[in-house]
């Protein structure tokens, strides 16, 4: 476990009635690695990610965030290299796909290692956490097999999912979406997301801009004239039915 970004710090404000685990959600906004876990701690104790509330967390406390992530620097591949000086060496070529971009990239492997051995060597040589990347066509391979015996010379990685910013706070529930009475869609978003926020992918799923009127439960909004408040601030703390009204402009995304 590492703590990243060592020395930087974010000041965020916080209502004490939040939960730890509320707290993690949050938390999880700064994390380096989308993909990785996180644990908190404050004064060298240990935050758990349950239902209690931070009102024991004074303010102005410094809360770390510890990551489950490697930072790689290219040290596995360079004694790798150095433990194999004397085997005949051979190039490969890979290509990054990451954020629509694809970077290619050549790197030279002694012929006597293992795939295992190559897969960690390259994740090593590009600076790639292992954790979050992996090469496509070795999911196929054998891993103990000699690099020799490969027929391909260029190979893709690829994250293991998207990456998405993570921008959903607090529990998670379902927002259930009517129009004229009729099931459109479920939206998941956290209870202390705002309900721009809810707007937001509302108007997102049904890919127009126009929506005039949202009703959450018992709770009725103009979207024109909505403020910035939590969805937990109205009451909604569980998965809630909702009713959209559009201005039939038909103004689309």
């Amino acid at each position: 476990m590492s703590s990243i970004k060592k020395g930087t710090y974010i000041t965020v404000k916080l209502p004490k009635s939040i939960t730890k685990s509320d707290l993690y959600s949050i938390a999880k906004k700064y994390q380096e690695d989308y993909y990785s876990k996180i644990i908190l701690s404050c004064n060298n104790y240990l935050l758990k990610e349950d239902d209690t509330t931070i009102e024991g967390i004074e303010e102005g406390s410094i809360i770390n965030i510890i990551e489950d992530i490697e930072f790689p620097d290219g040290f596995y591949y360079r004694e790798l290299m150095k433990k194999n000086e004397n085997f005949e060496k051979v190039d490969f070529y890979f290509r990054i796909h990451c954020n629509s971009n694809v970077i290619k990239q050549k790197i030279q492997f002694p012929k006597n290692i293992t795939v295992s051995e190559m897969e960690k060597g390259a994740l090593s040589k590009l600076l790639l956490n292992s954790k979050s990347y992996k090469i496509n066509e070795f999911s196929i391979i054998n891993y103990g097999n000699k690099i020799s015996s490969l027929n391909k010379k260029i190979f893709d990685i690829y994250p293991y999912g998207p990456l998405e910013n993570h921008w959903r706070f607090g529990k998670l529930i379902n927002a259930i979406i009517y129009e004229n009475e009729i099931y459109k869609c479920t939206v998941s978003i956290g209870i202390l997301n705002s309900v721009k926020d809810l707007i937001y992918s509302i108007c997102l799923r049904f890919q127009r801009k126009d929506l005039e009127k949202l009703s959450i439960g018992n709770h009725e909004f103009l979207v024109n004239e909505i403020g910035n408040f939590s969805l937990k601030s109205i009451g909604i703390n569980k998965d809630v039915n909702c009713k959209v009204v559009f201005s039939n402009s038909y103004e689309h995304f």
